[in-house]
């Protein structure tokens, strides 16, 4: 296969921030092309079993930005590049856990995993 790319690709997903201090995790998905399309995440979903968070329509991210998912906060508060999961509790636990970025047909696009978590 030939490569007609201009620029580098990069994965679609990276792990984000983990703070235990609120019992929360920021997970951060970011559009690493500086001059490709934009990604449509209508329909992509994080998933930490049993939570899973779904990208509401109209997400849409351009060559660099990126997009905050706090797992805890209200989502009536979302911003376009700030997302609340809208859970009370810790999702994640503190010794080891995975956050899952599935397309809309439940393909894994990528895993972040820490501590005793694997993907």
């Amino acid at each position: 296969m030939i490569e007609k790319r201009a620029a580098q690709r990069h994965r679609v997903f990276k792990g984000g921030t983990i703070t235990f201090e609120n019992s929360g995790v920021a997970c951060t998905v970011r559009n690493m092309s500086e001059g490709g399309a934009a990604i449509d995440l209508d329909g992509y979903r994080l998933q930490s079993p049993p939570y899973v968070y779904a990208f509401a329509i109209g997400t849409v991210l351009r060559p660099g930005q990126e997009l905050t998912v706090d797992t805890q906060g209200d989502p009536d508060e979302d911003s376009r590049l700030e997302k609340h999961w809208g859970e009370t509790g810790a999702v994640l636990n503190d010794g080891g856990d995975r956050v899952r970025l599935s397309s809309l047909r439940g393909i894994m696009l990528d895993c972040y995993a820490y501590g005793t978590g694997t993907c």
